[in-house]
């Protein structure tokens, strides 16, 4: 993906008339393998977002910008210190961790939307830049 792309979400549900736990699980199922025997699922690297949420997708299978694309594991959001080290500014990445942590996926991708006005985007690359410091985040 690259040049502007606005919003994008992708979900690990399947949107399927038949929405039954048995459609899902042959969902899952196909992801799974295909995730299994891949070495890249999707390239974010050049995208311009104005707003990114992904879910069912495996980071290390991701190709992203490490400066404004991060990775949160599951086992570094689950560390209770990172939250004492941050700043009071810097409440909009802790609530979306939350959020990730009552999933059930090992990571998830964090994105500074370049598609946003600079000054939210600033702020928002700021928040990245500070996860990063303090070890939570991985570039």
């Amino acid at each position: 993906m690259r040049g502007k792309i606005g919003q994008l979400k992708i979900n690990i549900a399947a949107h399927h008339v038949d929405r039954s736990e048995t459609t899902q699980l042959l969902f899952d199922f196909a992801r799974a393998e295909f995730y299994s025997t891949n070495e890249l699922a999707i390239d974010i690297s050049e995208g311009i977002f104005q707003e990114f949420d992904m879910h069912g997708v495996p980071a290390k299978l991701v190709r992203r910008d490490p400066e404004t694309q991060v990775v949160i594991t599951r086992e570094n959001a689950i560390r209770s210190n990172w939250r004492d080290k941050l700043s009071s500014w810097n409440d909009y990445w802790p609530f979306v961790i939350d959020l990730f942590l009552e999933d059930e996926e090992e990571d998830i991708i964090l994105v500074a939307p370049k598609g946003k006005p600079k000054k939210q985007f600033t702020e928002l690359l700021n928040g990245i830049n500070e996860l990063c410091e303090i070890g939570v985040a991985i570039r």
